[in-house]
């Protein structure tokens, strides 16, 4: 976690990305579903890209950077799945809810290993809730209209947002604190027994 708590100002971008989507799914007048699902097939394939670049950034702890990763790779295949079928809404909302259940079983995953006396554990978590809230929305309202779907999109991009951009934050303040873990030497960033 060492490595990805030095690289907080990548999750900074993240959550200034899920703003950006959040807003302008919000602010979009008339959005339909067509346009909804192109504007989240860009954001999770941007989105996956950026993931996947801040997790090469810190590979050097393969360990540590699986689920960043994962997240991106899900973030990009989906995203591409959605962009290829952007006006079939039954498959776009399973996408759009499959991504929300992968990367907030990922997110969890990553803020579990965070010190829970660190508010980046805290805030990561609550990006995970909020995605796993976006997949349990959209799988129960699958036939819900364009603007509950938009509104609902446009929601849980501004609170996950919100959360990792206080998740860097965090990061940027106390990171020797937040990347250690409780459990991770000090001098040689190797996991202690």
């Amino acid at each position: 976690m060492d490595r990805l708590v030095r690289n907080w100002w990548m999750m900074g971008v993240r959550g200034v990305l899920a703003l950006a989507f959040g807003t302008t799914v919000l602010a979009w007048p008339g959005l339909d579903f067509g346009e909804l699902v192109v504007l989240f097939a860009w954001y999770a394939i941007v989105d996956g890209v950026w993931t996947l670049a801040a997790a090469l950034r810190v590979s050097g702890a393969a360990l540590d950077s699986w689920p960043v990763a994962l997240e991106g790779l899900v973030s990009l295949i989906l995203g591409g799945l959605a962009l290829g079928w952007p006006f079939v809404p039954a498959p776009d909302i399973r996408v759009l809810a499959f991504w929300g259940l992968v990367t907030g079983v990922v997110e969890l995953a990553v803020a579990v290993r965070l010190p829970r006396d660190h508010a980046a554990h805290w805030f990561f978590g609550t990006a995970g809730v909020s995605s796993l809230f976006l997949a349990i929305y959209l799988y129960v309202l699958p036939r819900a209209v364009n603007t509950s779907v938009a509104r609902g999109l446009g929601v849980y991009a501004l609170v996950f947002g919100v959360a990792v951009l206080l998740t860097a934050a965090c990061f940027r303040i106390e990171p020797r604190r937040a990347g250690s873990g409780g459990a991770v030497g000090a001098d040689t960033g190797r996991r202690l027994p």
